[in-house]
């Protein structure tokens, strides 16, 4: 594929094929019962669900954050529905006393979005059904927004070439090795996507430092970003604790924590443990690792911090999981989920393709 030209605009995304193939085949496999007769095979397991945002469709973080990081008001409307339905709903800390549940489903939200309160909350709420939410303690109440936010948002705020060129010029004072793959994307879902993974691969102070140079350089764009709204406050999570909405960490920083020094790594986990617990009135038993990184050496951590329970983001199900501290769970977003027979293709964990 030819590199895109600088002053060359983006053309409007596509439904990625993938995508498009799973809303056919889908009905397919959902419909005529093959979904069912897997679970059957499988002993119908108990299976931990894991979202991030709920927000409206027309909602105007949906225009620049990544389709990996959200699902709309009407698709998890649609699942807590059907899982009050056809599941046993389970709180994540009743996995202790029952590690091989039947047919169960548990409801989980990393980060503490504040939509987890204004839309997900009157959802569940209304289904009777219970949740956890994994909160970044020194996120809470907080207009700070996340570094992959900040890149989307920029990104989507600029005329492609300013970014492009901005970017190449960090990249080449901070004198990292960059490809500029990205440029061959026709639209900025696909260019967002790489620039985001790229950065990612970094080492967390080489991180902090090339954003630190992005956020000089967008300081109008990062002042608007800071105006909208992002985190829950204290006392949000007080009055959800009223709705049978518990509490575990995700972590003081949201730092991966296999790619941060232990020691570092201990205060992360140690600290949002305190704070949480101080916070909420309750000891914090749940611990939920930032971006699914974690090795033997950061298990061991969060079980020496005095945490019980600990979710990963491997799909599966819970009883295939290895310990109580490395607990499969269903990363959920709208783009694959967006309807039942798509949703229940994932869950299913046996087909190819899905």
């Amino acid at each position: 594929m030819q590199r895109k030209a600088l002053n060359q605009p983006f053309e409007q995304p596509r439904m990625n094929l993938t995508i498009h193939v799973k809303k056919i085949v889908s009905p397919v496999l959902y419909y005529s019962g093959i979904i069912h007769l897997l679970k059957r095979l499988q002993g119908y397991p108990g299976i931990i669900l894991g979202y991030h945002r709920v927000l409206p469709s027309d909602s105007k973080d949906i225009s620049f954050i990544q389709p990996g990081m959200y699902v709309t008001t009407e698709t998890f409307e649609k699942h807590m529905a059907f899982i009050a339905q056809n599941y046993k709903i389970m709180r994540l800390m009743d996995v202790v006393n029952a590690p091989s549940p039947k047919n169960a489903c548990i409801v989980t939200f990393d980060d503490g979005w504040a939509d987890n309160y204004i839309y997900a909350l009157p959802i569940i709420k209304r289904y009777g059904i219970p949740a956890t939410i994994f909160l970044t303690t020194n996120m809470v109440g907080k207009s700070e927004w996340p570094w992959p936010d900040r890149l989307s948002y920029y990104i989507q705020s600029v005329p492609e070439s300013e970014f492009i060129r901005s970017w190449t010029t960090i990249i080449q004072e901070t004198g990292l090795k960059y490809q500029h793959e990205s440029y061959r994307y026709r639209d900025r879902i696909g260019f967002k996507e790489n620039i985001i993974d790229f950065a990612k691969s970094l080492e967390t102070h080489t991180l902090i430092a090339l954003m630190e140079n992005v956020d000089k350089i967008m300081t109008n764009q990062k002042r608007d970003l800071m105006k909208m709204r992002s985190w829950l406050t204290w006392d949000e999570v007080q009055e959800m604790k009223k709705s049978d909405i518990t509490f575990g960490s995700h972590s003081h920083n949201h730092h991966i924590l296999n790619r941060i020094p232990l020691n570092q790594a201990q205060e992360e986990v140690e600290t949002s443990r305190r704070i949480l617990s101080d916070k909420t009135g309750s000891v914090a038993t749940m611990f939920c690792y930032p971006n699914g990184g974690f090795n033997d050496e950061i298990v061991r951590i969060v079980s020496n911090a005095g945490y019980r329970i600990a979710v990963t983001t491997k799909p599966g199900s819970i009883n295939g999981s290895s310990s109580f501290l490395t607990l499969n769970r269903n990363m959920l977003h709208d783009d694959i989920t967006s309807t039942i027979p798509m949703l229940m293709s994932v869950l299913a964990n046996k087909i190819p393709f899905f």
